[in-house]
């Protein structure tokens, strides 16, 4: 690890040493000391510019170079592995808008991704230049042409002239950057637009971190680092009339060119593009370079939600890593101690990405639910290599001090599931025990688990009906049964059609039996989406299936069927879907182990239904879709307002009019808002229900449950006009006068 020293602040003199590279100003300011190590034979000296702000190292000459004794080979090896950051390369090139393709000139090509890249993404032509040894090795281990000579020595594209003149990383190395830009500008067609990338002297600061300091100034190996101004100056004297410099993440992205520049994005966008160049370099036969192409593959797949790109890297890079360098991700231990005990930085043996390897694989198997003990193991690998990766040879371990945070977080948490008992949820209080288990592969499967309570040996009449409704629509269903007593015999009958039937000390409501049967069968993730309903509902009416095929048709990871602002705005719970991008979300999963069993159903309401909706859409990130929303309902009205409306009573008839396939069986049973619903017979007949099972399953619930306390009987346009005031009562009749229609 480097040491560096900051200067006190002083004002910029005239009696130092050197010129500025960029303006040639001759006053300057001490800025730090970096310390020898590593390959740094003795101290080197930075100052700043006191005209344009570029920073340059003192010295004869303070550069190493890459082709030194001892470095360049090994080099290369970390370059491919995981030092090349790819997308940071092509993302100036691919922001270019416009038409895109032409004739690529990349000067300082290193091992040549870029226009490898180029060309095997349909491009255009690409020519690299590169005269350190890792260029040679990227010629040959690519198949790219990349010519082995400076700009005006290479007399293979002697009076060539390009669409695009890429430098990535190179104006920094070199001590003339005017002759150096004036010089590779002559490639350019008289369209053409010169790209560059450079490190940023903004984020050499006190209160920087070191590795971060360190990757900027690379000492030993740049020049000077320089500021947005300054280089668009220099450009601009160099003979472009138009010029955009960008400061992104510590480094200058720059468009030069004679003509006007095109529309110039932000962010690297192109994943179509990248993916299956990744997937394509995969297969090449140098195990470092398909080494590290499986590792950005599997690291990008995983940031970026890419499930389907992941399971197929991760394999690949499980096996060449065992193969090529005696890892197993299964047994992380023997390779780790290897990698502790060595003194230098040598890639051959021990890859670069070996310590962000480890983070990786433990986030995809975290994915495919493997045992936390397992990924405790993984995790804390990912850590200690990390962390020697940064103590060995911190100027080339960016990619671990970036990830480290990373790791460190994902160990915490597993750990913490490791020691952490669950309360209840499987618990001697609260057993498991299922009724009915079979082998079962829910890998692409809708698996709807059903939670219902059972209070004598059989389900309530609507709940056997409704597991047959949803076992006929294609979902295997696993009903969970929740009961007084687990030594009650429940009776089977009309259950036919369920996969699994799981039986659970009643306790902590709907969400503890949820959460209990996902931490008792993980292999339910696998499924290609989840969906979670309970027996306070009555149906499915006509339109089921219409609803099943918006939720198939969606692409928002969290569906639910109403929304209500009680408390705060929130999902209702007896109906919501998990769709695989959810099911793949580690914040989703921690949502569901960190339920508890709460004692009262307001507690489970506050705590678990009213924070799912939120839970999944701003701490997961992912996008949520509630099917028969206000907006819906009631195009216009602002629900903000309404604070005291569930949708599922008080709307209950206007929900049906669009389709909605339920009855809640507490409006029927107890109507506990004293809505007028004596018609309720004729209307649920009209919407395909069965009158008689519904009397049946009433009479049932009388039976186990008493009779429901006597409601005064309010109208319910009455009551809503009472709960919400009359502005916001006469904004709903308008807006149900304006959307009414008949529901066939």
């Amino acid at each position: 690890m480097y040491t560096i020293v900051f200067a006190p602040p002083v004002e910029a003199t005239d009696n130092g040493p050197g010129f500025c590279p960029i303006c040639k100003g001759k006053t300057s300011r001490p800025v730090l000391t970096v310390g020898a190590a590593d390959h740094l034979p003795a101290d080197l000296d930075l100052v700043e510019c006191g005209s344009c702000g570029t920073m340059y190292f003192l010295g004869a000459d303070p550069v190493l170079g890459y082709d030194f004794e001892g470095f360049a080979q090994d080099y290369w090896y970390r370059y491919v592995q995981n030092g090349a950051g790819i997308t940071a390369m092509l993302e100036p090139l691919l922001a270019i808008g416009g038409p895109r393709g032409g004739d690529l000139l990349d000067i300082g090509c290193g091992f040549g991704f870029v226009p490898d890249f180029w060309q095997r993404s349909g491009l255009g032509q690409a020519v690299g230049l590169e005269t350190s040894l890792y260029g040679k090795i990227g010629r040959e281990k690519l198949g790219v042409e990349i010519i082995a000579s400076y700009y005006n020595d290479a007399k293979e594209i002697a009076g060539r002239k390009f669409d695009y003149v890429y430098s990535s990383e190179v104006l920094e190395h070199v001590q003339d950057p005017f002759s150096f830009l004036t010089e590779i500008s002559g490639a350019l067609k008289p369209n053409g637009i010169l790209v560059l990338t450079t490190p940023c002297a903004e984020g050499v600061s006190p209160t920087t971190d070191i590795p971060t300091i360190s990757a900027i100034l690379s000492p030993g190996f740049h020049y000077f680092v320089t500021r947005p101004a300054a280089l668009e100056t220099l450009l601009r004297s160099c003979g472009f009339a138009h010029v955009l410099v960008r400061n992104v993440r510590n480094r200058l992205l720059c468009w030069a060119s004679h003509s006007p520049l095109p529309e110039i994005t932000e962010g690297f966008l192109d994943w179509d593009l990248y993916f299956p160049y990744l997937e394509n370099l995969a297969s090449n036969s140098d195990p470092h370079v398909s080494g590290g192409a499986l590792y950005r593959l599997l690291k990008d797949a995983i940031n970026l939600g890419k499930y389907d790109i992941a399971r197929r890297a991760y394999p690949l890079f499980a096996e060449i890593a065992k193969s090529a360098y005696g890892i197993d991700f299964r047994s992380p231990k023997e390779s780790s101690e290897r990698a502790k005990a060595r003194q230098s930085s040598g890639s051959a043996e021990l890859p670069a990405w070996m310590g962000c390897g480890y983070l990786f694989a433990g986030r995809y198997l975290e994915l495919e639910n493997a045992p936390a003990q397992q990924l405790v193991t993984l995790y804390s690998a990912a850590v200690d290599t990390m962390q020697q990766e940064m103590d060995v040879f911190s100027q080339f371990a960016q990619e671990a001090h970036h990830f480290l945070p990373m790791a460190h977080a994902h160990l915490s948490k597993t750990q913490a599931a490791v020691s952490a008992p669950v309360k209840g949820l499987g618990s001697v209080d609260y057993p498991v025990e299922f009724v009915r288990k079979s082998a079962m592969n829910f890998r692409g499967k809708e698996v709807c688990l059903f939670a219902t309570y059972v209070p004598e040996d059989r389900l309530l009449p609507g709940a056997r009906a409704m597991v047959e409704a949803l076992t006929a629509s294609g979902l295997t269903v696993v009903v969970c049964c929740a009961v007084k007593d687990m030594s009650l015999r429940i009776d089977l009958a009309g259950l036919d059609g369920a996969a699994l039937i799981v039986k659970r000390k009643n306790g902590g409501y709907d969400f503890a039996v949820w959460a209990a049967i996902l931490a008792e069968m993980p292999e339910l993730w696998s499924a290609e989406r989840l969906f979670f309903v309970n027996d306070s509902i009555l149906g499915p009416l006509d339109g089921f299936d219409k609803v099943l095929g918006r939720i198939r048709n969606s692409d928002a990871a969290f569906l639910a069927l109403t929304e209500s602002f009680e408390i705060r705005h929130h999902s209702q719970s007896y109906f919501f879907v998990l769709q695989k991008e959810a099911m793949r979300s580690p914040e989703v999963r921690s949502f569901w182990r960190g339920v508890q069993v709460e004692k009262t159903k307001m507690e489970v309401i506050e705590k678990y239904e009213i924070n799912l909706l939120h839970y999944v859409s701003d701490v997961a990130g992912l996008k949520t879709e509630v099917l028969f929303s206000y907006d819906l309902l009631f195009p216009g009205v602002d629900w903000s307002k309404i604070r005291f409306l569930n949708p599922t009573h008080s709307l209950w008839e206007h929900l049906l009019r669009f389709g909605f396939p339920f009855v809640k069986a507490e409006l029927l049973h107890a109507n506990p808002l004293g809505l007028n619903i004596v018609h309720w017979q004729p209307v649920i007949a009209l919407c395909g229900g069965n009158v008689d099972l519904f009397n049946l399953h009433l009479a049932r619930m009388t039976e186990t449950r008493g009779s429901p306390a006597r409601r005064n009987r309010y109208g319910k346009w009455k009551l809503m006009r009472r709960i919400v005031g009359d502005e916001v009562f006469f904004e709903i009749c308008e807006a149900w006068s304006k959307n009414r229609r008949p529901r066939r």
